[in-house]
């Protein structure tokens, strides 16, 4: 994620920290999910990684979207059901769709009867595609104009990297 500098037969390490600011608060960009009351619903995983997710790709974006940790356990088959947070990382990437907070709000409830998971699937983006929009798309476009990247692959790749 960093060249390396070399200097005559010498390998020289970069300084990572000239270009840090002194202080970073990400509310201040107003890029910060507020607080989610999660009932009695064990989505904790499932909301620190989504908010997660959201903050950096709106950090590099510039274009803050609230995703929807409902889709993630949706599609997942596991709602109110603990999670490690990569695993939202693990489900955008594989999937390649986040649904938008605004279009499937979190319901603090399971969508499971009993085994039968066509209730949760029913509700998952990447499985529905028309029925619900593409939230990564949107944020592609902008993230496309203001860093330069190529292709949504470039962009892909440059989120994956940091």
């Amino acid at each position: 994620w960093y060249q390396r500098r070399v200097r005559g037969d010498e390998e020289e390490e970069p300084d990572l920290t000239e270009d840090l600011p002194e202080e970073l608060d990400l509310r201040n960009k107003s890029i910060v999910h507020e607080a989610t009351f999660q009932g009695e619903c064990a989505a904790c995983g499932w909301v620190a990684g989504t908010q997660t997710l959201e903050a950096r790709i709106a950090f590099v974006s510039e274009n803050y979207i609230p995703f929807s940790v409902q889709n993630f356990m949706n599609c997942a088959g596991k709602t109110c059901v603990g999670a490690q947070p990569y695993r939202v990382n693990t489900e955008a990437k594989n999937r390649e769709n986040i649904v938008s907070e605004d279009e499937l709000p979190y319901t603090q409830r399971k969508c499971i009867q009993g085994d039968d998971l066509s209730a949760c699937y029913a509700q998952c983006g990447s499985l529905n595609p028309e029925k619900f929009s593409n939230t990564l798309q949107d944020q592609f476009v902008i993230i496309v104009g203001t860093r330069r990247a190529k292709t949504e692959g470039g962009v892909k790749t440059a989120l994956q990297s940091g």
